[in-house]
């Protein structure tokens, strides 16, 4: 029998791996039936947009306590961060591509 044996580390970035393209897979169905669809039975994309982002965070904080996502929260990493994404969406509504 041939196993690829791995760690715990390297089994939570795989999980890491796995929830952000669920998170991409919700927000494309937000962007493809409205944000608010009802589909069956299924969680509308909000929910399931908020549901895939608690899976997310809650392997991020995994990472945490295993020393790899050691400086996720950094108040001024995400200060900048958004200061980046304010600027380049200032960039596309001066473009006439963003409302």
């Amino acid at each position: 029998m041939n196993q690829n044996i791995i760690n715990r580390k390297q089994h939570l970035l795989i999980c890491l791996m796995e929830e952000c393209a669920e998170v991409q897979q919700a927000c494309s169905k937000a962007l493809r039936f409205g944000i608010d669809d009802k589909f069956e039975d299924q969680p509308t994309p909000h929910d399931q947009i908020n549901l895939e982002l608690n899976d997310l965070f809650t392997i991020i904080n995994m990472l945490k306590e295993e020393d790899i996502a050691t400086d996720y929260g950094n108040i001024f990493d995400i200060h900048d961060k958004q200061d980046r994404v304010e600027h380049y969406m200032q960039y596309a509504i001066d473009r006439g591509l963003l409302e």
